[in-house]
């Protein structure tokens, strides 16, 4: 039963590593389509990174995709800090590495990596900060990678995590439109069969990885405000809020804060022992 559950488990694993391959997150063949496409979609994001590389040395981002959010942290960043962007798709990271070469306008040279979030290739309390963008809720154990992430760290080092929010109405609709797939899949025996479909249409050039996701993405977890403090329990929570909007391609400037947003952002600190 032991070696069941860990062929299950590398199943997973693969599975998630396999749809990331195939739909590296964003989408769009070029960095600049990238941002333009992040950063129109979420616009509270900029201040954040921004806060992010002014006030930490040694920055560690779980779940770095192609490098979007990475490179613009390495734009800000001061000469002689750090920089490391880990993730489990190895066609995102020679994607983000390759972009990395191109970029002549970075203070700090950023360290692309293959890494598992549950399992970092990083030395205990050594990291100023952690950032985590909408990764850890695609994930099979997040609470392993909480506790990952919680190691690296220094004491009193902080994190920034964004996770999917419970009842929020744009996750809400995606769930169930996963559960309409599930129903065909049942009828027709087939296996994730809209996402399938999706896939040779090229969709992402124009919507980015929204669709896929919602049919493809192997996990797909929300959380509510009391998950999110059980979960986050270790740390010293900082600040909880809802971000983000429900509308697509309708995303006011502003802080992101709002009442429905699909999106937790949390602060959280490193307690001293």
């Amino acid at each position: 039963q032991i070696r069941w559950r860990k062929q299950m488990q590398a199943d997973k694993l693969q599975t998630t590593r396999d749809f990331w391959n195939a739909s590296p997150c964003t989408g769009q063949d070029n960095i600049s389509d990238r941002r333009s496409m992040k950063y129109d979609k979420e616009p509270w994001l900029l201040p954040l990174l921004d806060h992010l590389a002014k006030n930490n040395r040694y920055v560690l981002e779980v779940g770095c995709g192609q490098g979007t959010d990475g490179l613009t942290l390495c734009q800000t960043m001061a000469k002689g800090g750090r920089y490391v962007g880990l993730d489990y798709s190895d066609n995102s990271v020679k994607e983000a590495v390759l972009v990395a070469e191109k970029e002549a306008d970075l203070n700090v040279h950023p360290e692309f990596r293959v890494a598992n979030a549950e399992q970092l290739d990083v030395e205990s309390d050594t990291v100023d900060c952690v950032y985590s963008m909408g990764v850890l809720h695609h994930t099979a154990n997040e609470h392993a990678a909480i506790s990952e992430i919680q190691r690296v760290l220094k004491p009193n080092g902080k994190a920034y995590i964004v996770l999917y929010r419970k009842g929020a109405p744009k996750v809400l609709i995606a769930k169930l439109l996963r559960a309409i797939q599930l129903m065909f899949d049942a009828i027709l025996g087939t296996d994730r069969c809209i996402y399938k479909w999706l896939l040779g249409h090229h969709l992402e050039r124009k919507y980015g990885t929204m669709l896929v996701e919602c049919f493809g993405v192997p996990f797909m977890k929300w959380y509510s405000r009391g998950e999110m403090r059980k979960m986050f329990s270790g740390f010293q929570i900082n600040e909880l809020k809802s971000m983000g909007y429900n509308i697509p391609f309708i995303n006011p400037r502003g802080d992101g804060k709002s009442p429905f947003g699909y999106f937790w952002a949390i602060e959280v600190e490193k307690k001293t022992v």
